[in-house]
């Protein structure tokens, strides 16, 4: 009995904190929007037309939650990688934004990095070879922050078994060359530090030297035709609110953690009033969800589809 009431009190309190969302709109698969105010490059773009110019697209994906004891997740996501990624879509990137792997023990509370899940992540990568011919940008997720002392403690295996974490530990950026066009995808690290246990690992932080960090990897790649930001977290579960000035005015920022709200909401997308549009992509773990974007002639435009629904139809202009 004390276990059930706890468990209820837990899932109250992620399910209150998550419709904590300013402005969901569940009714749209698919969306356009012009660039933002700032978004210099853009001008100088041609009109929209049918030749495949000045168009960038690429695949999101979330919450795997990669787990021994449901090895389902990693087969189906190797077949995802394998299939769908590398012989139907080809997108040059692919962004994984974070809850890679499940990190939970037997019982309700327990938590903790473990190894296996992590190995499942590594051969869906390698033994595919999507990264010998397509950019793969990960960021972590609370869960691949759980119980962890630090970034530099032994069991953080992002930093081994990830593909960007051995480079990157926080956030980073990379920016696509297609053409005359740049493309700049900047991951925001938003796991605490160090990574708490379950169930207090839900909100995520961005303290001042990674803020500092972020501002100027923007400086950096302000003259890139359009800036597409990724993390896990949705802003409002972000303790600091200098998120949203990082954010204004700038491209669309990509996210999960929410998964779909216990199957309440699959889209959860809000243009959020510092200028950015804010887009929660459902998981992977239950739903088998990922999304296709693109960028035609600086339109941004999106679909999130079900793994192996089809067709898939996104109109770009």
């Amino acid at each position: 009995m004390a276990c059930t009431k706890r468990f209820l009190a837990v899932l109250l309190f992620f399910v209150l904190v998550s419709l904590y969302v300013a402005t969901i709109d569940d009714s749209p698969r698919q969306e356009q929007f012009w660039p933002s105010e700032t978004d210099d490059s853009s001008a100088d773009l041609a009109v929209p037309n049918d030749e495949h110019r000045h168009l960038m697209y690429f695949v999101q994906v979330t919450d795997t939650h990669l787990s021994g004891s449901v090895p389902q997740r990693a087969v189906q996501l190797k077949e995802f990688i394998a299939g769908t990624i590398m012989k139907i879509i080809k997108p040059p990137v692919i962004v994984m934004t974070g809850d890679i792997v499940d990190s939970l023990g037997a019982r309700f509370l327990d938590s903790g990095q473990i190894r296996e899940e992590w190995q499942q992540y590594w051969r869906a990568i390698y033994e595919t070879g999507v990264t010998r011919k397509h950019i793969w940008l990960d960021i972590r997720g609370n869960h691949d922050n759980l119980n962890l002392a630090s970034v530099e403690h032994e069991h953080n295996f992002y930093r081994v078994y990830s593909v960007q974490g051995r480079q990157h530990l926080h956030s980073y950026s990379y920016t696509h060359h297609d053409g005359d066009d740049r493309y700049t995808f900047i991951g925001i690290d938003t796991c605490t530090d160090p990574g708490v246990k379950r169930p207090f690992n839900f909100i995520g932080s961005l303290p001042q030297a990674e803020l500092s960090s972020l501002q100027r990897i923007r400086e950096e790649t302000r003259g890139s035709n359009l800036t597409i930001w990724f993390g896990h977290h949705p802003t409002r579960s972000v303790s600091s609110e200098e998120i949203h000035e990082l954010l204004r005015l700038g491209g669309p920022y990509l996210c999960g953690h929410y998964h779909s709200l216990l199957g309440f909401f699959r889209g959860m997308y809000a243009l959020q009033p510092s200028g950015f549009l804010e887009l929660e992509l459902a998981d992977w773990k239950s739903g088998r969800l990922f999304r296709v974007a693109a960028v035609d002639h600086g339109l941004f435009s999106f679909v999130d589809v079900r793994f192996r629904e089809w067709p898939i139809i996104l109109v770009t202009n």
